[in-house]
């Protein structure tokens, strides 16, 4: 489901239509924690160089969407505790766990395999929205999965997979039947 929220909040921004964005981030929200990235999707890029008054509420009713709803439904209503998959501690102890793990890169090399080689490899004429989905979701998508979740369950990798290397490998072999053009 985490795909089709984020692939949905993709094309509701692509489209401008900014306030079907809080339905989105609400069902996201009751789905999993992971849609918390979403609002985030908004932040000024080349394309928005500035924030609008409209993107700039919009932002803040999403945020706000995302935090109540995970405050009232994870810590009120039905409180969970913290998981330590496989008895491994969040945190610093769960980074030492994936980063040391040989399975943990042979899973992610053979669900994404050469996907973000072929992607990166013509970064510059990805399309500015891919580029700005990248910062957003790459960096931070990785780093709180390797602190808080078991990376060797590769699953946890196709939102961003979707959202940016796809887009990016096929914006390549676009150019490349182009002939560069």
């Amino acid at each position: 489901m985490d795909v089709v929220f984020y692939l949905s909040a993709v094309l509701v921004i692509h489209e401008k239509r900014y306030w079907y964005l809080l339905p989105v981030v609400f069902l996201a929200t009751m789905n999993r924690e992971t849609g918390g990235l979403i609002p985030f999707l908004l932040l000024p890029s080349p394309i928005r160089n500035r924030w609008r008054k409209d993107l700039l509420l919009v932002f803040i009713s999403t945020a706000a969407i995302y935090c109540m709803g995970f405050v009232l439904l994870r810590i009120i209503y039905a409180p969970q505790e913290t998981l330590e998959p496989y008895g491994i501690s969040i945190g610093y102890e769960m980074l030492v766990y994936n980063g040391g793990r040989r399975v943990t890169w042979e899973n992610l090399f053979g669900m994404l395999h050469i996907l973000p080689i072929i992607a990166l490899a013509d970064y510059q004429k990805w399309p500015q929205e891919v580029k700005h989905n990248f910062w957003i979701m790459i960096p931070l998508w990785v780093v709180i999965h390797a602190f808080f979740s078991i990376m060797a369950e590769t699953r946890l990798f196709l939102v961003p997979s979707l959202i940016v290397m796809v887009p990016g490998a096929l914006s390549w072999s676009i150019h490349a039947e182009s002939g560069g053009k």
